[in-house]
């Protein structure tokens, strides 16, 4: 038997990961928001896109030029990597009131409770073949899925998610696109500063009290078994209807990796952003998608000045669990 190969979707940005009661299936809820928000007690929010990222010489060839997704633009960026200038070519897809779905081919959905490797314990012992990141400035750290941080914690009198926004449908007003995580190790990482930066939650909801101050990892993370090192996503529009995969390939020399997310374009480019940011307004798009109104909702204001803000995105977003 072969041994799998390992490919990893990174979640980040504004995604709101349900653990859907009754099954192992986490789905991840992208509101949205491509007109921005104007705040009333904050600066105002700019649109943010849900999208899916992936380097350009991951395509899988197509030689018999059957239908694909096509991504809506490219860009390249060169990066100092090891002292050598290296040019990397993206390749993005926005999305717009669709369902994605990863054809792994099983159903084995595998929460990570410590800190490990990618793949996961099994993988540690030599059973996978883990190909190292072509990028390396993508965090390659896995940590307790529990590290997220739960709508119960940042805001205790907030209501869960309404059960409708689970199901494709008519919410495309408020729902970008979904994601259901059904197989694979699903873990989080990307810590600013390791876990020195801190973030506390305010303000505090009347007769509640501060959360302690926590640091927020960046991204989820889902490893997922291959039979070789091929990946195929496929999209269902909120209709009903279906659209051409997605298939990428990776190498022995280069993982596959998809980044999907929620964010500004500027963030999705990599940007870096132009002041620090001391307050996360963004993450009032939670509220947006769980409570129907944004103000007047606990939101992280950093806490330690051991911080920087350069992340997967360049943002300060993090994903919001619902347990």
């Amino acid at each position: 038997m072969a041994i799998p190969y390992i490919a990893t979707i990174v979640i980040t940005g504004i995604c709101y990961m349900v653990n859907v009661p009754g099954g192992k299936v986490v789905s991840v809820v992208m509101p949205n928001a491509e007109h921005g928000i104007p705040v009333s007690t904050a600066s105002a929010i700019p649109p943010h896109y849900a999208f899916i990222k992936y380097l350009k010489n991951q395509t899988m060839p197509n030689p018999t030029g059957e239908q694909r997704r096509t991504p809506n633009f490219t860009y390249s960026e060169t990066v100092d990597v090891g002292g050598t200038k290296k040019v990397f070519e993206w390749a993005v897809i926005l999305l717009h009131a669709e369902k994605l779905t990863l054809a792994t081919g099983t159903s084995s959905l595998d929460i990570n409770q410590a800190t490990t490797k990618p793949g996961g314990p099994t993988c540690m012992l030599g059973k996978c073949k883990v190909p190292p990141l072509e990028d390396t400035r993508i965090p390659d750290d896995r940590q307790p899925y529990s590290k997220i941080i739960d709508r119960k914690t940042a805001c205790p009198q907030c209501s869960d998610i309404p059960i409708g926004y689970l199901t494709p449908g008519a919410h495309d007003s408020v729902v970008g696109a979904r994601l259901d995580l059904t197989d694979g190790f699903l873990a989080s990482g990307a810590f600013k500063k390791g876990e020195k930066c801190l973030w506390a939650f305010r303000p505090q909801e009347q007769g509640g009290s501060e959360p302690t101050p926590r640091p927020l990892p960046q991204m989820a993370s889902l490893d997922v078994r291959t039979a070789d090192n091929t990946l195929t996503i496929n999209f269902q529009l909120f209709d009903t209807s279906t659209t051409a995969p997605l298939k990428l390939q990776g190498s022995d020399t280069s993982r596959l990796v998809a980044i999907i997310g929620n964010a500004p374009l500027s963030d999705i480019l990599g940007i870096d952003p132009l002041m620090v940011e001391n307050t996360d307004e963004h993450f009032q798009l939670y509220y947006k998608l769980i409570s129907g109104h944004i103000d007047n909702h606990p939101i992280p204001n950093k806490y330690s000045s051991d911080c920087f803000t350069v992340s997967i995105t360049n943002g300060n977003c993090p994903p919001m669990q619902q347990q």
